[in-house]
């Protein structure tokens, strides 16, 4: 395609999204040869964080790449607001995740986690939502597995997803590779405290004990003891909930979304 548009002079802007190639430890040769063709390219590259553009810089020679990170539509969690700061606390604990279903996202450790929580009388509802990458891997040992304490949201949009992301208390991602992910960006806008690895472009979104809490990889304990912490001091929940939603409002806003990638649009004509 690229080869192709180059061919016909078309002009090009390149958006870059996925977590796993840009840090997997290593890549067959000949994947790698066409990669660092593609990115030797004189034409921009828009990738999702300062992470990023090193490593496609240092990693596949790129040539021109320019920093614009995801925006969520802030529409509904605007109105949300008022809700959000009247919310009482919630017993049990709602914990959320939403995106595929599959070993990478950490969904073994999730599991692990979940039921040491629930041997330890933590009260709390696992809600997950999203498809599971090859039927029946995870979701009937989250049904087997935590019981009453789980449920399974299934594929979220429209009003469906508007509610599934007003009531959550927690978000987590305990992934092992991401790029930016909009369902953090997205749990985040309503004031639900992420609890994620610090994987891909996560850090430079989250800060952990200012607006949200890192876990570590591969480590369902860490799971157990972060959930422990913010169920347990539920003042510490709330406030990491109101930084995690001023971050989003204020970096991560379609309108300045819209100008900076105009901006990239607009150089092409100069």
């Amino acid at each position: 395609f690229i080869r192709y548009a180059l061919r016909q002079k078309r002009k090009i802007v390149i958006h870059v999204h996925g977590g796993l190639f840009l840090t997997a430890p290593c890549i067959p040769d000949s994947l790698k040869r066409i990669m660092r063709w593609v990115f030797h390219q004189d034409v921009p590259f828009i990738a999702l964080s300062d992470m990023e553009k090193d490593i496609l810089q240092k990693r596949f020679g790129a040539k021109s790449v320019i920093v614009l990170p995801n925006c969520v539509d802030l529409t509904d969690a605007e109105a949300f607001a008022e809700e959000f700061a009247e919310r009482e606390e919630t017993e049990p604990l709602r914990i959320g995740y939403l995106g595929r279903i599959e070993p990478n996202k950490g969904m073994t450790e999730l599991l692990t986690a979940c039921r040491q929580l629930k041997n330890d009388a933590v009260p709390f509802t696992l809600v997950i939502a999203g498809k599971e990458q090859t039927e029946g891997e995870y979701l009937p040992e989250f049904h087997n597995g935590l019981g009453e304490n789980f449920e399974y949201a299934g594929l979220v949009s429209g009003k469906r997803k508007i509610d599934f992301l007003r009531s959550l208390d927690v978000f987590v991602l305990p992934s092992y590779f991401e790029g930016l992910p909009m369902s953090l960006l997205e749990t985040m806008s309503y004031g639900t405290t992420p609890i994620v690895t610090p994987v891909g472009s996560i850090p430079q979104v989250v800060k952990s004990g200012v607006n949200g809490i890192f876990i570590n990889h591969h480590d369902c304990e860490s799971i157990v003891e972060a959930i422990k912490q913010v169920n347990e001091d539920r003042s510490l929940l709330r406030r990491l909930g109101e930084e995690a939603r001023k971050t989003i409002f204020n970096e991560f806003s379609p309108k300045q979304y819209i100008e900076n990638l105009n901006h990239i649009y607009a150089d092409l004509d100069n």
